[in-house]
């Protein structure tokens, strides 16, 4: 099945050691496989060992673009996907966002691409020792004038 991908170098690379590369890019044809492999690979990354290889210290986010449901095609939809998945897991990480993104309980605050692009940055620079992972799929069907 898949596991022809866990022997390429550039996935040992990536997902080796804490100076890997931030980015593996997997790109293909439509219709190659590419979401199969995507879903592997998430499964794969939530039992990763760290470098010391006692623990799993894995954060596992995934977010799959589909550009025929206007909710699962801007990259607000993505970053509030990961921010959510990322919290849920490590809710110690809150204390890293920003105290000017946090809303207080009576106002009606929401955030845009800018606020939600520096909590995202702010949550994995300050990751408390925890490797995350963000497997976005599809990223193609992402509105395009969102995609920059």
């Amino acid at each position: 099945t898949c596991r022809w991908f866990f022997d390429c170098e550039e996935y040992k690379d990536w997902a080796g050691v804490a100076t890997s590369p931030d980015l593996l890019w997997a790109s293909g044809d439509p219709g190659s496989g590419k979401s199969v492999l995507l879903s592997y690979v998430t499964k794969q990354l939530a039992n990763h060992r760290g470098e010391d290889n006692r623990e799993n210290t894995a954060l596992v986010t995934y977010f799959f673009c589909d550009d025929k449901r206007e909710e699962q095609n801007t990259a607000i939809s993505i970053l509030r996907s990961l921010i959510y998945q990322i919290l849920s897991q490590a809710p110690s990480l809150y204390q890293y966002i920003p105290r000017e993104y946090l809303p207080d309980s009576e106002s009606k605050f929401t955030w845009g691409f800018g606020s939600l692009r520096q909590v995202f940055e702010s949550l994995v620079k300050n990751k408390d020792g925890l490797e995350i992972f963000c497997v976005v799929d599809a990223l193609d069907e992402c509105e395009e004038v969102t995609r920059d």
